[in-house]
């Protein structure tokens, strides 16, 4: 999704993909989208690490995108793309529903996966990001949502707090 989010968003300078184990496939497809999109040789750079232990190599402004960053780590890339104020896109999965932080009737009423999502997105407003939804075909995945957040112009250049 990182090489996607480079190749589709030409305004985002900068999109740093962070894999504790990065896929095989990752050079085939960071050369597939270079071949398609050249410009996305210079913005896509990779770390080799935890996305919590990224945090300290981010310039401000930095895209974060996740795909299936499991249970907390989705919040952790929201938390770390507000704070350097860049833009964030998650596909979130695994969510970790014993300490979520979304209302319990969000829970009950719209189910713990949803009411997550709606929290997740309530904290990305308060932090001044126009945030929207989105999906993936399901035959790629089950887990489809994503959330797609930008810092709001009058927001400013710093991060909201």
């Amino acid at each position: 999704m990182g090489a996607l989010f480079a190749l589709y968003e030409r305004k985002v300078e900068q999109v740093l993909l962070v894999d504790w184990r990065p896929p095989a496939s990752r050079a085939a497809v960071l050369e597939a989208a270079a071949e398609v999109g050249p410009w996305t040789r210079d913005k896509l750079s990779c770390l080799n690490q935890k996305i919590e232990q990224a945090r300290s190599e981010l310039n401000p402004g930095t895209s974060v995108v996740s795909v299936h960053a499991c249970g907390h780590r989705t919040d952790s890339c929201i938390e770390i793309g507000i704070e350097v104020g860049g833009a964030v896109a998650v596909m979130p999965c695994c969510r970790s529903h014993r300490t979520s932080s979304a209302p319990n009737a969000l829970k009950i009423a719209l189910g713990h996966d949803l009411a997550i999502d709606v929290d997740r997105t309530y904290r990305m407003e308060q932090a001044n990001y126009k945030v929207r939804w989105s999906t993936v075909p399901e035959a790629i995945t089950p887990m489809n949502r994503v959330l797609i957040g930008r810092p709001s112009p009058e927001a400013g250049s710093e991060p909201a707090p």
